[in-house]
């Protein structure tokens, strides 16, 4: 993991949505236009725009910022 983008973007405040994407891609069926849609919906969750949901998951998911868009990277 790549240590500033952990301090960044891993914080307690991120918790809840990183929470929610477990609960929504627990059943997700991991199609492109299904996770798509499930991004979506962690972010109406929230009532927050992708900006906030999407780097977090990243951090998460790959230990980085950077990576191809996210729906392709889960896919």
């Amino acid at each position: 993991f790549d240590e500033a983008s952990v301090q960044k973007f891993l914080t307690p405040e991120a918790l809840p949505i990183l929470k929610t994407a477990v609960e929504v891609f627990a059943k997700t069926n991991w199609e492109l236009e299904a996770i798509h849609q499930a991004i979506q919906e962690i972010c109406a969750v929230h009532d927050v725009k992708m900006g906030k949901v999407g780097p977090p998951i990243r951090v998460a998911v790959t230990g980085n910022t950077q990576s191809p868009g996210l729906d392709q990277t889960l896919h």
